[in-house]
């Protein structure tokens, strides 16, 4: 376990491959150990302990062992080390590549819509709105919790643009920039919606010279600021 293994040792040898206690002539390094577990994971021995295979498998706070076909979403950090999943049921689970070790981590809510990851963290939206998971403390902290997030996507500087429903009315739609900060602010907060833009059908967002760009079943149309209009650019549903 200090390896990062959750396996029993099966076999243990030399890095040059033989038996410990074997002679050691020729072997250039003969303290260094390697081990295989049972369920095969490699640990090294040179001095201290590391995994260079895990064998660890990913525990829901269900106490359950995660299914590939339960996992709803998942990203993985820029650097490449961290890789966040959520399994319906069974909460988040973050893995570590330096480590090679999952951590459990609860999310009561409904599965996120979108999860993705920008400026140091992991954001998920969805019905319960949107949370940020820090991937050094494996915390989660409610970013806003009072609409619906639709979508979300990544900026170029890092900040992130989503597609809000219930504020400040059941029905009513708003698009949204979140710094890195984690601030909000509203680029498009309308008081009603069009019914033929119904929030319940909008798949994806973007920003495009100047203009916020809305596709989904009904469509795609764009919302210009400066006129505070919506403008129909296609008909039939977008995905």
């Amino acid at each position: 376990d200090e390896a990062g293994l959750t396996g029993a040792i099966a076999l243990l040898a030399e890095a040059c491959g033989r038996a410990p206690g074997a002679d050691t002539a020729g072997c250039a390094n003969p303290e260094t150990l390697l081990a295989l577990t049972d369920r095969g994971g490699v640990a090294l021995r040179d001095g201290g302990w590391q995994t260079v295979l895990s064998d660890q498998a990913w525990t829901g706070t269900d106490g359950q062992l995660v299914q590939q076909d339960a996992v709803t979403a998942w990203a993985e950090s820029d650097d490449g080390r961290h890789v966040l999943a959520h399994a319906t049921g069974q909460g988040l689970g973050l893995f570590d590549q330096q480590t090679a070790r999952w951590t459990s981590i609860a999310w009561p809510g409904e599965p996120p819509r979108r999860l993705i990851f920008a400026d140091g963290s992991f954001w998920l939206a969805g019905a319960d709105g949107l949370s940020r998971v820090n991937p050094q403390s494996a915390t989660v902290s409610l970013v806003e919790g009072q609409g619906e997030y639709l979508d979300l996507d990544r900026l170029a500087d890092s900040s992130l643009l989503g597609i809000r429903r219930g504020v400040p009315c059941a029905t009513c739609l708003s698009i949204v920039e979140v710094d890195p900060g984690a601030e909000l602010r509203v680029l498009v907060g309308e008081t009603e919606v069009s019914a033929g833009l119904s929030s319940a059908r909008l798949h994806r967002v973007a920003r495009q010279s100047g203009r916020f760009v809305v596709a989904g079943s009904a469509g795609v149309h764009a919302y210009d600021p400066q006129t505070r209009s919506w403008q129909a650019l296609a008909s039939g549903e977008v995905q």
